[in-house]
């Protein structure tokens, strides 16, 4: 891989794929435990995570990735790679949690190509089974009850959007409600306490009535 002089140029020879807003700092050259590599960085304009990268320049393997976020600061680093089925895998794996100086590593991974059958997986008890057709007619819906802000929430200040995972069932009512993302339990526990009370007209398939997926999301602003 000589003369890679941009992130494009790592891209194609990689075969990496990135997604459409990731940024990119220069790629610059290093020696990585005693391997010529080369590194970069990658940034999400719309999040706070970004990635260092430093991959193998003659074996096309990554060699090291490091994550730096508010809540994550985690390095990895991967040697003695080996190909399976023309997959490459690592058969170690140091990681050093937050930057502390204690390490983990793991050696000598083995790898086995392995036979199974969809039928032997178990199936989940909360499993959830949806009918479908080619003309459903998606849910109405009839009633709509805005959460209450709770006065303990406001007082610490919390605020912040909550997305409920729920599935609308035959009977027009809302089912199986998770939190999926939420800036604090107490607005979880109001907005789903809201959502159990909506209600639709179910959607249909076939002119029968059936369940499907259902994402809301409940704003928590002060």
């Amino acid at each position: 891989m000589p003369g890679l002089k941009s992130v494009a140029d790592i891209d194609r020879s990689l075969e990496l794929k990135f997604p459409a807003e990731a940024k990119f700092s220069a790629v610059s050259k290093k020696v990585m435990e005693g391997k010529e590599a080369y590194c970069f960085e990658v940034t999400f304009p719309r999040s706070a995570v970004k990635l260092h990268e430093c991959f193998d320049a003659a074996q096309k393997t990554p060699l090291s990735t490091a994550v730096n976020a508010p809540i994550l600061s985690d390095s990895a680093w991967y040697s003695e790679y080996r190909n399976i089925e023309r997959q490459q895998f690592p058969r170690n794996i140091r990681f050093s949690p937050d930057n502390h100086n204690a390490q983990l590593e793991i050696r000598n991974i083995e790898i086995k190509l392995g036979q199974f059958s969809l039928a032997d997986l178990p199936v989940a008890k909360d499993f959830l089974e949806f009918d479908t057709c080619e003309d459903v007619q998606p849910g109405q819906l009839i009633k709509k009850v805005d959460p209450s802000y709770p006065l303990m929430a406001r007082t610490a200040l919390k605020q912040g959007d909550v997305v409920i995972y729920s599935v609308i069932g035959k009977d027009g009512t809302l089912q199986d409600l998770k939190a999926v993302e939420s800036p604090h339990l107490i607005l979880s526990e109001a907005a789903i306490a809201a959502a159990k009370q909506w209600r639709y007209v179910p959607p249909t398939c076939s002119s029968a009535p059936i369940t499907v997926e259902n994402v809301l999301t409940f704003r928590f602003h002060m």
